[in-house]
């Protein structure tokens, strides 16, 4: 466009005489108004690329979204499948009783431990242990000892045989 305008001003020069003054102011205002021109559409062309390129952005953005929001409802349809609950509604009440009886179990897990002077199952496990193998012990001593032990009846004919056996 430059080059056009340049061999018109160059002709019209040439018909023209170029030495009047009025001509020149023209010509340099008309070449001045072309290149504001050519410098206001290349930035419209420039904010036009800037538009067409954040719109092109906002579409993938909201397709990603889209995309999310598919994910998700597959998703809460696989749980709801899992579970076998027919609305979400239900999948929320149903959690929220498994919460609750679980934080009783816990509530009912502390108080025990609390009860049991917060022993674990393994110490108990041990003093189990320690006590079987204590009583074992005793059993055994009770065993020999059951030799020399006699009821009140055994003892009244010994105490009897042994008067007997002294006259």
């Amino acid at each position: 466009m430059f080059l056009i305008s340049a061999a018109a001003l160059a002709y019209w020069g040439g018909v023209i005489n170029m030495s009047d003054n009025r001509f020149l102011f023209g010509a340099f205002g008309g070449i001045a108004l072309f290149v504001i021109f050519l410098v206001f559409w290349m930035n419209k062309a420039n904010h036009a690329r800037a538009i067409k390129l954040q719109c092109e952005l906002k579409k993938s953005s909201h397709e990603e979204i889209e995309s999310d929001m598919e994910d998700s409802r597959v998703a809460i349809e696989t749980i709801m499948e899992k579970y076998k609950v027919p609305d979400i509604s239900t999948l929320k009440s149903k959690f929220e009783q498994y919460r609750d009886l679980e934080k009783e179990l816990n509530s009912e897990s502390r108080r025990h431990e609390s009860s049991l002077g917060g022993k674990t199952l393994k110490d108990l496990q041990t003093a189990l242990d320690n006590v079987t193998r204590d009583l074992a012990v005793e059993n055994e001593a009770a065993r020999d000892l059951k030799l020399y032990v006699m009821n009140a009846e055994e003892k009244e004919k010994l105490v009897v045989l042994v008067d007997a056996l002294e006259k």
